[in-house]
């Protein structure tokens, strides 16, 4: 391709932050997630705009409301979006111990910090395709709108640099074609959500897995339900019991984490937080979570008692062949009781095991 083509082909769709709108502009809303869903089932959580696709005129503007934990992202062409995660080899995990005094395996282990070109707000002003463009993460209980003005034709991809799979387009139509009106898109957009509500309902009523096997959420392409299946599950004692994710589409993360309920609360409230030693301002995710409290490949029997306060997490779990995470974590219950746990990433997302 001539080099000149190229450069033409790399800025046809190039995007600046909003400016004094021009005559007759448009603005077109688009909703980043839509946990504020009537009627929808308790912990249901869209992973989808609404509407997907928005076709505008150059000199039209689009404003991104955030009604969930999720950005809007528009990474260098050709590319995914940038990891949300990184491994910190030069910032190891130092000095973390169980209520017993004593210290964690992963200590040594690289520190999982959050990616500032996923997680902050662009500085840079306009998109060309050669550097990331994005909202960063949605802060505070009302998080301001991500507002942006096409001003050439094209067609571009962006997504959710939180949850993989999540994306949506934007068409930038010549002035001389039709293009939806607001009006017409939000509807559009409030159409998507019912489909996404029925599939939702459908999901949260499946059957549960059968004998000694727990569901960890079910997830795909749209939403996510943040719930075990079944939420109690009875057991006799020394029978190992499979919590998995496996079927579910790959854009969520669980954790399985045993212990008082105080410390998983703690881990939950904390599981974003400063990383020590890294440089000022810099965020990561907890060890204690993301990591497995025991040495891998398998968890020991629970008791109760374990890292001498009942402590034992599986660490990251998902469904996403390329992460070094695993699908499925197997624990055997070797003393009779009630054993509460939950996934301390998403809130109210709590599990039972009743071991006879």
């Amino acid at each position: 391709m001539p080099r000149r083509r190229a450069a033409a082909v790399l800025v046809a769709a190039i995007i600046q932050v909003v400016a004094p709108a021009t005559a007759h502009a448009a603005t077109y809303e688009v909703y980043a997630g839509h946990d504020d869903l009537k009627s929808a089932p308790k912990q249901v959580s869209p992973n989808a705009f609404f509407p997907r696709t928005v076709t505008v005129h150059p000199n039209d503007t689009v404003r991104w409301d955030f009604r969930g934990f999720h950005t809007v992202t528009f990474p260098v062409k050709g590319k995914q979006p940038p990891p949300l995660a990184l491994a910190a080899t030069d910032v190891p995990v130092r000095d973390v111990r169980d209520a017993a005094g004593n210290p964690f395996w992963f200590n040594n282990q690289p520190s999982v910090v959050l990616n500032p070109v996923a997680v902050g707000k662009s500085v840079n002003k306009t998109w060309n395709g050669s550097r990331v463009l994005g909202s960063g993460i949605p802060t505070g209980s009302k998080p301001k709108p991500f507002v942006l003005r096409f001003q050439k034709t094209g067609t571009v991809t962006y997504y959710c640099a939180v949850h993989p799979g999540m994306r949506g387009t934007v068409h930038i139509v010549a002035s001389s074609r039709r293009a939806p009106s607001p009006a017409a898109t939000a509807a559009k957009g409030n159409r998507e959500a019912k489909r996404y509500l029925l599939a939702a309902r459908r999901a949260t009523a499946a059957p549960v897995p059968g004998g000694a096997t727990v569901q960890a959420g079910r997830t795909t392409s749209t939403f996510a339900v943040y719930r075990f299946f079944p939420a109690t599950r009875t057991v006799p004692a020394g029978q190992p019991v499979t919590f998995t994710m496996a079927k579910e589409f790959r854009s969520e993360i669980h954790t399985i984490t045993f212990g008082p309920e105080k410390v998983r609360a703690n881990l939950e409230r904390n599981f974003i937080g400063p990383v020590p030693g890294a440089s000022p301002g810099t965020l990561g995710l907890n060890p204690r979570g993301v990591y497995a409290s025991d040495p891998p490949p398998s968890l020991p029997a629970y008791d109760g008692a374990n890292h001498g306060d009942g402590f034992l997490n599986s660490g990251l779990i998902d469904n996403d062949p390329a992460s070094p995470f695993p699908g499925a974590v197997t624990i055997t219950f070797s003393k009779p009781g009630t054993y509460h746990y939950e996934c301390v990433i998403h809130e109210h997302m709590d599990g039972t095991i009743k071991v006879v």
